[in-house]
């Protein structure tokens, strides 16, 4: 027996939602593509009450999601866990048209989640596309495939922490513990330990503002499939290209390769970028053995950069990348002949121009 039907009744009831305090509800669903446990209406105010939604066993569906002929609007999910109990679901992969993420709100607008613990979870833990939208204070822990998937305007992300994030397969479930495509939203402090591929600005991201993210690699960045850059600034082709993202202040550690890796971007402003020991795996390619590799972008300035430990090249910037500024680097590398390797056009350090070569 599982507590789905009690939770689905209330769920199709609406307005003010508060669960039994503590207590640990077992759902389960329907198999098979786009299907899930619990199906959230629109006007819904769910307080967990510090409880637990928990999938059952071997379900292959998602834990939380919406009517996928209409749009979900005006719900607040906040104060609890929710477990998507991955590490005892099928390890079977589905195809493209069988995803079910453990919380997955494919049409929304103003949906709040805050104060969740996202555990255990399967083919990412919250994968949300929507408008006007909020996430505050979150954690993702043991998440296969993937962690946090965003898309779309005007979104308030507070702070987001996530450790344990796993690769699962090469086209969809790579383990970013943190990948959107925003426009006009606001993003507070990311800290991420021990995942897949990187936090990742993809896909035309637009006037993007952040506090801060550190990322700090484990053992899955080191898996033959993950050996990548903690940190992703990554467009698409023209005109897909990220536009206007600020970032304070990037900490990246121990990445197997370049810590922060910027391409198809322009006017991005970065505080501070600090990074320690990266880009060891294989340290006698360019974009491996920096710290920051700028493959192509234009219009890219740090005020500060400070790298320890990168092999050779502390800062490399391409041919296809402009007008790339840093006011302050410091550069410890391991090999000192070289710490800047500029391929760029118009590339000022210490305010001084660098000539490529």
């Amino acid at each position: 027996m599982t507590d789905t039907a009690e939770l689905q009744s209330l769920l199709d009831t609406g307005g003010n939602i508060t669960l039994d305090k503590h207590r640990v509800y077992v759902v389960s669903g329907p198999r098979g593509g786009f299907s899930k446990a619990l199906t959230v209406r629109s006007n819904t105010n769910l307080n967990l009450n510090l409880a637990t939604i928990k999938l059952a066993d071997d379900q292959q569906c998602g834990l939380l999601g919406q009517d996928q002929s209409r749009k979900l609007a005006n719900v607040a999910i906040y104060k609890g866990t929710l477990d998507g109990n991955g590490a005892k679901q099928s390890d079977v992969f589905p195809s493209v048209n069988d995803w079910y993420p453990t919380v997955w709100f494919s049409r929304s607008d103003n949906v709040s989640l805050r104060q969740l613990s996202l555990e255990d979870t399967y083919f990412y833990s919250l994968y949300n596309t929507g408008d006007n939208c909020s996430l505050q204070d979150i954690s993702v822990v043991d998440a296969i495939g993937g962690g946090i998937w965003l898309n779309g305007d005007n979104w308030t992300i507070g702070d987001i922490a996530g450790k344990n994030v796993s690769y699962w397969e090469e086209n969809y479930t790579t383990g970013n513990p943190f990948i959107v495509n925003l426009k006009n939203s606001a993003i507070g402090h990311l800290h991420f330990e021990n995942f897949g591929f990187g936090v990742k600005f993809q896909g035309g991201c637009r006037n993007v503002a952040v506090k801060s993210i550190e990322a700090v690699a484990g053992p899955n960045n080191y898996r033959k499939e993950t050996k990548w850059w903690l940190v992703k600034i990554q467009g698409e082709n023209l005109p897909r290209w990220n536009d206007g993202i600020k970032i304070d202040k990037i900490i990246c550690r121990g990445g197997p390769r370049s810590g922060l890796y910027i391409w198809n971007s322009r006017n991005v402003h970065i505080g501070k970028y600090v990074g320690v020991d990266n880009g060891k795996f294989e340290p006698v390619h360019l974009e491996h053995g920096s710290d920051c590799f700028i493959l192509s972008g234009d219009n890219i300035h740090f005020d500060e950069f400070i790298s320890t430990g990168a092999p050779k090249h502390a800062f490399a910037v391409s041919q296809f990348a402009t007008n790339i500024s840093v006011d302050r680097i410091t550069p410890h590398t391991i090999d000192p002949a070289q710490p800047i390797l500029n391929s760029g056009e118009s590339t000022r350090i210490n305010g001084l121009l660098v000539a490529a070569g």
